[in-house]
């Protein structure tokens, strides 16, 4: 966590000769650290254990004045370790694999196993619910270049950050048009 002193305590004709905060979890002082320097930053990593809310108390002295104040509303501690099953893990699971090297895939391979991903299941999707229109299909697959590139970036980049679904779009803008025309 960090603490910036604000700024009107940079003031030409008052010196800052120490400040700093403590954090507690509401009744127990947690950690403290401070800083003995006209101005600056303090830093502090903390580990929050079983704690689910922290307060801070930060504090300044200003030409021998102690000024104290408490940070309302509280923060909110959250667990964010693996509890359980959702998509964000899943996604986050594979890119850490593949990036590791754990399946040996490079971003070639990565980007036609992705290929054949969209490829079969807006194939299953079209036969199954008969999908024939040009557009749909193309929408279709522009939904899925979305989410799997911008989404969560499985689809490796060609130099343009997000290059697939810029180029999806525009040809998917283009068959648009050419529908409306007919």
């Amino acid at each position: 966590m960090q603490l910036r002193i604000p700024d009107q305590l940079y003031h030409s004709f008052w010196t800052v000769t120490e400040f700093g905060f403590v954090l507690t979890n509401g009744s127990d002082p947690l950690v403290s650290t401070s800083a003995a320097t006209n101005g600056g930053t303090v830093n502090l990593n903390v580990n929050t254990s079983e704690n689910s809310t922290i307060i801070m108390e930060a504090y300044w002295v200003i030409n021998s004045t102690y000024t104290n104040v408490s940070s309302y509303p509280r923060w909110i501690i959250i667990n964010t370790g693996d509890t359980g099953f959702s998509i964000l893990h899943f996604f986050d699971d594979l890119t850490l694999y593949i990036d590791s090297g754990i399946f040996g895939l490079d971003d070639f391979g990565v980007a036609l196993i992705t290929f054949l991903f969209i490829f079969v299941f807006v194939g299953v999707l079209s036969f199954k619910f008969g999908i024939q229109s040009p557009e749909a299909i193309l929408g279709l697959i522009f939904g899925l270049v979305l989410f799997l590139d911008v989404g969560v970036g499985r689809i490796p980049n060609i130099g343009i950050t997000y290059f697939p679904t810029i180029f999806t779009a525009i040809i998917l803008a283009g068959i648009y048009l050419m529908g409306v025309k007919r």
